[in-house]
């Protein structure tokens, strides 16, 4: 009887074996290809999220909720958004954060009373490195400003330009590595870009409540609507790269 059992349970045992073979056999093994398919897809998403937020916190003037969407830690994040180019973590830090919105301070509301900025993101071109490291993207932004002071009632403009951006993929996330912004036309909301085109001069320091930081250079690539000639290909769209090494800085 004993044998009869133990020869029974041997039976039962690699009927249990076979059974859990077949149902390995039998449950979908993973994709490589389509999990890196999904991964390249949420990162597009959480790269629009990223561009999306630097938008509305600047809307808002709460720079301090913009400086943290940067690469701090990579030695040359650069925010370049003309007339110059703001290069490592603590001039970025400072040029955004000489923007911020200072609750309580009767002086600064008064500058800056009137004041709004709007911009949408379309067009998004947005290329994940094959070693999913890093990411480019590009963007057209069409949008109003609203600028105040001290010596002029607020003045109302259009405002039309395009990014260029590199995102790098840290452990907080895909951060901006490098931020160029690309203007088109600023004239203002009465006239026509073609009866008014250029930027205006920069307004005096007395009349917005202080200076930006001095830039590290000046800006590179830009194309300003002028009435003469015709649009450069500014920003270059990104195509397929393997690693940044192998591609170009915006």
């Amino acid at each position: 009887m004993r044998d009869r059992l133990l020869s029974a349970g041997r039976v039962l045992l690699v009927l249990g074996s076979l059974l859990c073979l077949s149902a390995r056999a039998q449950t979908p093994q993973p994709n490589a290809a389509l999990e890196r398919r999904l991964a390249r897809m949420e990162a597009i998403h959480d790269i629009q999220n990223v561009l999306g937020y630097y938008e509305e916190y600047q809307s808002a003037l709460q720079f301090d909720l913009v400086v943290p969407l940067f690469a701090l830690d990579e030695p040359d994040v650069r925010w370049e958004p003309g007339p110059g180019a703001w290069i490592g973590a603590a001039d970025v830090r400072a040029a955004l954060m000489a923007q911020q919105h200072q609750e309580g301070n009767a002086q600064w509301a008064k500058i800056h009373a009137g004041e709004m900025h709007v911009h949408g993101l379309q067009t998004p071109i947005i290329v994940i490195a094959d070693d999913g490291r890093t990411a480019k993207a590009t963007f057209d932004s069409s949008g109003l400003e609203t600028l105040s002071g001290i010596g002029h009632k607020p003045d109302a403009r259009w405002a039309w330009l395009r990014y260029g951006v590199d995102f790098i993929d840290t452990p907080q996330g895909w951060k901006i590595w490098h931020l160029h912004v690309y203007g088109l036309i600023f004239s203002p909301f009465a006239k026509s870009w073609v009866d008014a085109p250029g930027f205006p001069p920069p307004p005096k320091a007395t009349d917005v409540g202080g200076e930006w930081p001095k830039p590290t250079r000046p800006q590179g690539d830009v194309w300003i609507y002028t009435g003469q000639g015709t649009p450069p290909l500014l920003p270059r769209p990104p195509v397929p790269y393997r690693t940044f090494s192998e591609t170009f800085s915006y």
